[in-house]
């Protein structure tokens, strides 16, 4: 579908015990939506198997919308579609999980 770039998490980093060459290492990332929500996050935290049906289910994503995936995220109808169909009340919240999970995996 398309990436995420992470930026900025040298704090997240340093609470999740990195080491500065690790946090050199996660400087500046892009890392795909379907390796950031896992099959398994996915089915632990939402009603769908991947990614990709989950952001498709949601209908705000289809080819006659004019907004980027990211001003996609940020709106109220996303947010609402995030809390009837996963464990997290946001966007954000949800991001924001999958990152810290898919951090704690890659630092071991």
């Amino acid at each position: 579908m398309f990436d995420i770039k992470i930026e900025g998490l040298d704090e997240v980093l340093r609470i999740l015990g990195a080491t500065q060459k690790e946090i050199q290492k996660f400087k500046e990332i892009k890392v795909s939506l379907s390796e950031l929500f896992s099959p398994s996050f996915m089915q632990r935290y939402t009603d769908s198997n991947a990614i990709d049906d989950f952001l498709n289910n949601s209908e705000l994503f289809s080819e006659d919308v004019d907004k980027t995936p990211q001003e996609i995220f940020e709106t109220k109808e996303f947010n609402e579609y995030v809390k009837q169909h996963t464990k997290f009340n946001t966007w954000s919240e949800m991001f924001s999980k999958a990152v810290e999970e898919w951090f704690t995996k890659k630092l071991g």
